[in-house]
C-alpha cells in the first residue's frame, strides 16, 4: 500500500494526446468467486422526519448490509507512475453473482486488451474517477454493444460501477467509476440506478487515493469530453505530453490476496458516529439489531453512520439523518382543546381568528403566539440588481417544523383576474437564532419579466401527504 503524497513518472514519452470533441458513455463491472466475500450495502438505512415522542424505531442490520461473493482473480489496472520503483496500481474485485452481464462485459474489455493504455478521463474529488473511454491518443475506446443495468449493490465508497447515458438505464458499455465518496443517496435513485458490480480491494485503495489527489493530478478543461481531465502536476498548456496523462498501461488478472478479502460472510456492526445523543439513543444487541431510542419532547437532527466489517477488515457504512419536528397538527393539539382541535373553522391552517393579517399556519410557520394580534414579520424591501429595482423578502421560519413550504408570488391585480402564481428566486442569507431562522429571498428577474404595475406577496402552504 502507498501513502506518499508525491509520485514519480515511470515513462518518458513526449507524444501529445490530441482533444476532440467525442462522446463517451461509460462502463465497469465485475467478476467475483465462492471462495472470498466482501462487504456491500443491499439496502441503505432511509433518512426521516418524525414527530416528538415517536417510538423507537428497530432494524436487522443483516438486511441493511451483506457479503458478495467475488472472483479468485481481480483485474489490476497498472499506471505508468510509480513511487519508486513500485508502481502504482489499482485492483478492482468483481462481484461473481449479482451483476453477471456486467461482470462479462467488463472482462471481456480486459480480455480483449480494449483497457490497455486507457486514461483518467475525468475527476471529480470526492465523487467519482472515470475511465474506460479513451486511450492515450485521446481516441474512443471501441464498445461492444451496451449491457442490461443491473443495479441492486449500493454505491458506496471504493464500489466501481458503470457509466451509462442519462435517459438510458441500459446504455452502458466501456465505461467505468470508481465511487470517492459514499454515493448511495445520488446514483442509486437516478436512472434506474448505477449497477457497481466491484470494489478496489483495500491493499490498493491507498493507490487510488495518489491517482485521484488533485496535488498530483490537477483538473483542467480541455473541452469536448475532457472538461474534467486530470493531468499530472507538470502540464502548463496546450496538448498534454503522454507522462502528463493519469494512464494505466495494462490490464490484466492477478490472484486476490488473502489479506484482501475473507471467506466468513459473518460481518461485526458498530455506529461509527452520532451527531446528536442527546436526541435519538443508538446502540446495537444482539450483534445485528440496531436500535434508535428518542428523547422525550425533544426536536432536532442527528446524523448517524453504521458500519459493517468483515473478518480482514473491509467496511462499508450507511449514513442517514434522523429529524425530529413539529407539524402543523401538533401545533394544532398544543394550542386548542376539544372539539376545537379538529375544527378547520376555528384551528385550519387558513384561519385567521384575529382578522389581523396572520393565519394560523403563519403564526405556527414564525413561531408567533396564538393569543393576541399580530403582526406580518414578513418584511419587503428592494434592492438595485443589474439596473433594476428587485423586491426581497425577509421573515422568521422556524427550522424544527416540517410538513410545510413557503413560497414567493407574483399577480398583476392581487389575483383578481391574474392568478397568483410562483416565480424563480434566490436564498440570499440565512441566520440562525436557536429554533428560528431569518431568511431573506430575492426575485430573479433574469429569468421572470414583470408587468407595471404588479404585486408579490410571500406565502406558505401545508404539504401535501
Amino acid at each position: 500500500m502507498h501513502n506518499q503524497n508525491h509520485i514519480g513518472l515511470m515513462v518518458a514519452g513526449a507524444s501529445r494526446l490530441c482533444i476532440a470533441t467525442c462522446f463517451v458513455i461509460g462502463v465497469l463491472f465485475s467478476n467475483a468467486h465462492a471462495a472470498k466475500v466482501l462487504p456491500v450495502l443491499n439496502d441503505p438505512i432511509d433518512s426521516q422526519t418524525l414527530r416528538p415522542n415517536s417510538t423507537p424505531i428497530q432494524i436487522d442490520l443483516d438486511t441493511v448490509f451483506g457479503t458478495e461473493e467475488i472472483d479468485d482473480n481481480a483485474v489490476r489496472f497498472t499506471s505508468q507512475f510509480s513511487i519508486g520503483d513500485v508502481p502504482l496500481i489499482i485492483d478492482l474485485a468483481l462481484f461473481t453473482n449479482r451483476t453477471p452481464a456486467t461482470r462479462a462485459n467488463f472482462l471481456n474489455y480486459v480480455s480483449d486488451g480494449d483497457y490497455d493504455n486507457q486514461i483518467i478521463h475525468r475527476t471529480v474529488p470526492g465523487f467519482v474517477a472515470q475511465g474506460g473511454g479513451f486511450d492515450l491518443t485521446g481516441s474512443a475506446i471501441p464498445t461492444d454493444a451496451p449491457v442490461v443495468n443491473e443495479f441492486g449493490i449500493s454505491n458506496t465508497l471504493w464500489t466501481v460501477a458503470m457509466a451509462k447515458l442519462g435517459s438510458d438505464p441500459n446504455s452502458a458499455t466501456s465505461q467505468w467509476f470508481i465511487n470517492l465518496g459514499a454515493n448511495s443517496s445520488n446514483l442509486d435513485n437516478q436512472n434506474g440506478g448505477f449497477t457497481a458490480f466491484a470494489r478496489v480491494l483495500q491493499s490498493t485503495q491507498d493507490d487510488v487515493t495518489v491517482l485521484t489527489s488533485t496535488a498530483n493530478f490537477p483538473i483542467f478543461n480541455l473541452g469536448g469530453a475532457f472538461t474534467s481531465i486530470p493531468l499530472f502536476n507538470t502540464y502548463t498548456g496546450g496538448n498534454p505530453l503522454t507522462n502528463q496523462l493519469n494512464l494505466f498501461t495494462t490490464a490484466t488478472l492477478v490472484p486476490v490476496d488473502p489479506g484482501d478479502a475473507g471467506e466468513l460472510t459473518t460481518l461485526t456492526y458498530a455506529i461509527s458516529s452520532n451527531s446528536n445523543p442527546g436526541l435519538v439513543a443508538a446502540t446495537i444487541d444482539n450483534d445485528s439489531e440496531f436500535n434508535l431510542v428518542f428523547t422525550a419532547d425533544t426536536l432536532g437532527s442527528a446524523t448517524i453512520t453504521v458500519r459493517a466489517t468483515d473478518s480482514v477488515g473491509n467496511a462499508v457504512d450507511s449514513t442517514f439523518t434522523i429529524t425530529v419536528a413539529d407539524f402543523f397538527d401538533d401545533w394544532r393539539s398544543a394550542n386548542f382543546t376539544g372539539n376545537d382541535i379538529t375544527d378547520d373553522l376555528i384551528s385550519g391552517p387558513d384561519v385567521d381568528a384575529n382578522k389581523d393579517g396572520v393565519t394560523n399556519l403563519e403564526l405556527f410557520a414564525h413561531n408567533l403566539p396564538l393569543a393576541g394580534l399580530q403582526l406580518s414579520p414578513v418584511v419587503v424591501g428592494f434592492v438595485e440588481s443589474n439596473d433594476s429595482t428587485v423586491p426581497e423578502f425577509t421573515f422568521p421560519f422556524r427550522n424544527d417544523i416540517a410538513g410545510l413550504s413557503y413560497d414567493l408570488e407574483y399577480s398583476e391585480d392581487l389575483g383578481v383576474t391574474d392568478a397568483w402564481a410562483s416565480v424563480p428566486f434566490s436564498e440570499i442569507s440565512r441566520l440562525t437564532n436557536d429554533n428560528v431562522d431569518t431568511i431573506t429571498l430575492r426575485i430573479n428577474t433574469g429569468s421572470f419579466t414583470p408587468s407595471s404595475p404588479g404585486f408579490y406577496r410571500w406565502s406558505v402552504q401545508l404539504d401535501s401527504e
